[in-house]
């Protein structure tokens, strides 16, 4: 698909959350414009669902039982204090017959955080591959991933280059794809300080700046 057209569809179909600080990027996906009118019934059903399931709703009637993985996550998020204190023992009954389990707390959900787990979980992952005699970080697509990277680095340093005091959009500092300009530039604005970004209504309105050097 031309870049022209990926970029119409970024400007319709990207998702942002600002009081969570989360995005999310579909445009890439295969599917009709009208699938999401289409399935909104589904989806209204599902959303109230999961929210009934959290709620405590019996998931499973056979059995009459809940599904409790969010409750597990944070016990005060179970239903009841019944099903809270049955959490807290069988953390307890599992370390007393000696089968470890690990909380891990985060004082605040955000990119800092998030991505603290991310990398921990990374450096997991490469510790056990070496326990298993695995090397984790030579599979299939580590390398394309790494090539994806370095393009995208050097994308980073053409785009800083444009950047002037006067705030411009992804697409007029653009000269390949606006969408990578765009992410490229997202990227940038949270790691720099000099770099600024104006948000508007729709996000691919933001105008991007270079603020003067820090004393």
């Amino acid at each position: 698909m031309a870049s022209s057209s990926l970029w119409q569809r970024f400007q319709r179909y990207f998702l942002e959350y600002r009081g969570l600080g989360f995005c999310l990027d579909i445009i890439r996906m295969k599917f009709p414009d009208d699938l999401f009118e289409k399935i909104r019934p589904q989806i209204e059903h599902a959303f109230a669902a999961m929210q009934e399931l959290e709620a405590g709703a019996i998931a499973n009637p056979t059995e009459k039982r809940m599904v409790g993985h969010y409750w597990l996550r944070s016990p005060l998020l179970a239903p009841t204090g019944e099903i809270r204190s049955e959490i807290k023992e069988t953390r307890s009954a599992l370390y007393e017959k000696g089968r470890g389990s690990i909380t891990m707390s985060i004082p605040e959900v955000n990119a800092f955080y998030i991505g603290a787990l991310i990398a921990l979980y990374e450096r997991v992952v490469g510790f056990y591959g070496s326990l298993v005699n695995i090397n984790a970080y030579d599979q299939l697509g580590v390398e394309a991933g790494k090539k994806a990277a370095s393009k995208l680095l050097e994308l980073q340093k053409q785009v800083r280059t444009q950047l002037s005091d006067k705030g411009k959009t992804a697409e007029q500092i653009a000269r390949a794809d606006p969408e990578d300009v765009f992410h490229s530039l997202r990227h940038l604005a949270s790691n720099h300080l000099r770099i600024n970004v104006t948000t508007r209504d729709e996000p691919a309105d933001a105008r991007f700046s270079l603020g003067p050097p820090s004393n």
